[in-house]
């Protein structure tokens, strides 16, 4: 079976390391993306469609690892967020929110080009001191996006409106 994916080459960045252990979260009904994962992509774990409330739980069992963000349009990514608040080093396209919440190097990587993200990707892996330092970053930054802080920064906001 042969599979397309279109814009950026994503399975470009499985196949550049192939010995490094992977997991995916899709969210897709595309089973033949999901089919061709399993079969095709060495080292892999997948879940898809997994149910909302299980993501944090499954991202945790990686912290102090990386999640490369391949989007090359997106809004508020929750990915990102979702993926900080467990630990795991951010690797972004400059796209949406993260520009501003990604401090380049501290809590993740800002990337431009498929080769700029291999590159961090290599540095990470190879320093592993690095790697759990932003890791602690990532998930300090993703604090500020809990529900809890978030409603307090609305209800301030409004109380600052209404005087």
């Amino acid at each position: 079976m042969r599979l397309r994916i279109t814009g950026l080459k994503h399975q470009w960045f499985f196949e550049q390391f192939p010995e490094v252990k992977k997991f995916s979260v899709v969210m897709s009904r595309n089973k033949k993306l999901v089919q061709w994962m399993k079969n095709y992509i060495p080292n892999h774990t997948i879940n898809a469609n997994a149910v909302k409330d299980t993501i944090p739980s499954l991202l945790n069992q990686h912290a102090g690892g990386i999640v490369l963000l391949t989007s090359r349009y997106e809004g508020f990514s929750l990915s990102l967020i979702e993926a900080m608040s467990q630990g795991l080093v951010p690797i972004s396209f400059s796209v949406g929110v993260a520009p501003e919440i990604i401090r380049n190097g501290e809590n993740g990587f800002i990337v431009h080009t498929i080769e700029e993200a291999e590159e961090k990707i290599k540095l990470l892996l190879n320093d592993t001191a690095l790697r759990h330092r932003v890791a602690l970053a990532a998930e300090e930054t993703a604090k500020q996006f809990r529900s809890d802080m978030m409603i307090e920064k609305t209800l301030a906001l409004y109380r600052k409106i209404l005087g």
